[in-house]
Order: structure tokens, then C-alpha cells, then sequence
């Protein structure tokens, strides 16, 4: 009976949308660990060669996945000895000072208007759209910059749902082989070739993809910080993450990581400002002439 319905395209098409819709609420019911998930999914990807190799030169899974863990525990420790505090006391001093930024974006704002009410040039109607304009710009100095400091808070109180991810991602590991194992067992003879083939490639394509992109942005972190620390701009490691995760979204991130780096070169001088804004455009090229072909291309 249920390979007559099945053999019917009608009743495929039928069940194929029953299971996309119940996929879709679950995943709505569920979306709550979605970020930990995510995050799991991603360390999977970026460990799962190390642990393939170890595993085929006689170590155990569960054993491989455990070193593989102590040797990134390593350098993840020495992340945090020599750059956490750093990180923690600039962004500490960066919300301190937030209140000295926005006085001095007030400055330069108010001496705008006064020019453009001083103007003898400029017809009335000009002037208060002007004046408007200015007005709606320093809110939105006042809400972006308020902003930040929430999005730091939030993302400190949400560190420790994110920190189950590893967990997550070891019993991804562990139990790949017993999924590969089990899609043979429930995939169709005539089509299992195929399939298996086709998500062989495709793990490859997402797993080469996930560790090159992470090697990318972590370059043009360290690049980005190291450079901003020369150039004597103040909270070079917080730029340097930010760089770092703006990288991560395609076309506009390295101009959103730029933005904050170019902004507090700006509040030492125009010139630093201006060789901070080269700098980033030479790690841009650098980023895509030579580390996505090297990196992305290999991978």
C-alpha cells in the first residue's frame, strides 16, 4: 500500500510538502537553540579533518575528537591569557568614553548648523532642512552608539548558551559515522550511489568553505588589529574583532568593519584617519588577491 501512494508522484508531492511544513515548525519551535546549533555545526566542520586524520592512524573517535579539543583548548587558553584582557579593558575604557565620542560628534554637528544658519548663500527652506537633517543625525549618533554598548552587554549575557556549542559539536563528531551509516541503510539502492556522492561533495564544498573563511577572517583580524595598533589608534584588539566578524558577511563587511577603525583614527587626527582608511583598503586587496584564492581556492 505504502509503495503504491509512494509510486504515485501526486502522493510524493503531497508528502514531500507535509515534511517541509512540519520541518518548518519544528524548526520555529526549536528556534531558541538555533545559535548554539549553528555555532556546533561549524566547529564540526572546521575539526572534522583533524579527527578524520587522528582516527586513521588507529586513535579511537571519541579519543581523537578529545585531543583534537586539548590541542584547540591550547591555543584557545593562550587567546585568553594574551588578548581577552586586553579585549575586556578596551571595551570597558570604549564605554566609558562613549558619552566623550557623542559630546564631540555633538560638537561638530552643532558647528555645522551654526554655518549653515550663519550662510547669507542658503535660501530659508534650505537652512531648516538642514537643520533637520543635523538633528535626526545626532539622535541617530546618540542610538547607534547605544546600541553598540547593548550589543557588547548582550553578547557577554549570551556567551554562556553559546558556550554549549562545543558539546554539541563533540556528539556531532562522534556519531558522523553511525549518520553515514544509517543514510546507506535508509536510502534506496537504485538512487544511494548517487546521493552519497552528491553529499560527499557537497560536505566537502561546506567544510572547505567553513575553515577557509575562518582562516580568512582570523588574518584580517590579526592584520587589522597589529595595524592599528602601529598607526597608535586607540582599541586596536576590539577593531581587529570586529574586522574579523564583519568579514563574515558578504560585499558590505569590509565596510562596516572599517567604518568603527576609520571613526577612532579620526578622533587622533584627519591624517591618521586617512592612513587608517588605506590601511583597510590594502587588507582588502590583500584579502582578495591573494588569501580567498590561496585559502578559499585550495579548500
Amino acid at each position: 500500500m505504502l509503495r503504491e501512494m509512494l509510486a504515485d508522484r501526486r502522493w510524493r508531492l503531497a508528502l514531500t510538502a507535509v515534511i517541509i511544513v512540519a520541518v518548518a515548525l519544528f524548526a520555529y519551535a526549536v528556534r531558541a537553540v538555533f545559535p548554539p546549533f549553528l555555532l556546533a555545526l561549524v566547529i564540526a566542520y572546521a575539526l572534522e579533518p583533524s579527527v578524520e586524520f587522528l582516527h586513521r592512524r588507529g586513535f579511537r573517535r571519541a579519543w581523537a575528537i578529545l585531543l583534537v579539543y586539548a590541542l584547540v583548548g591550547l591555543l584557545v587558553s593562550a587567546l585568553i591569557v594574551f588578548v581577552l584582557p586586553l579585549f575586556v579593558k578596551e571595551v570597558s575604557d570604549l564605554s566609558k568614553m562613549v558619552p566623550t565620542f557623542l559630546e564631540q560628534g555633538r560638537s561638530i554637528l552643532e558647528g555645522f548648523e551654526r554655518r549653515f544658519q550663519e550662510s547669507p548663500l542658503l535660501p530659508g527652506r534650505l537652512k531648516e532642512a538642514a537643520d533637520t537633517s543635523i538633528q535626526r543625525l545626532q539622535g541617530a549618533l546618540t542610538e547607534s552608539a547605544a546600541a553598540v554598548v547593548r550589543g557588547v552587554f548582550n553578547f557577554f549575557e549570551e556567551a554562556m548558551t553559546i558556550a554549549i556549542a562545543p558539546v554539541l559539536a563533540f556528539y556531532m563528531l562522534n556519531d558522523l559515522p553511525r549518520f553515514r551509516r544509517g543514510l546507506e541503510i535508509i536510502l534506496p539502492g537504485q538512487t544511494r550511489a548517487r546521493v552519497l556522492t552528491f553529499l560527499g561533495q557537497l560536505d566537502r564544498v561546506l567544510s572547505g568553505f567553513v575553515r577557509g573563511q575562518l582562516i580568512i577572517a582570523g588574518l584580517i583580524g590579526l592584520l587589522t588589529a597589529t595595524a592599528m595598533a602601529l598607526l597608535g589608534v586607540p582599541f586596536a584588539v576590539v577593531l581587529g574583532i570586529v574586522a574579523a566578524l564583519t568579514d563574515f558577511i558578504p560585499y558590505f563587511g569590509p565596510i562596516l568593519g572599517a567604518a568603527p577603525g576609520v571613526l577612532m583614527a579620526g578622533t587622533i587626527s584627519f591624517s591618521t584617519a586617512v592612513k587608517a582608511a588605506i590601511v583597510y583598503v590594502l587588507i582588502q586587496q590583500l584579502e582578495s588577491a591573494i588569501l580567498v584564492p590561496r585559502i578559499m581556492g585550495e579548500t
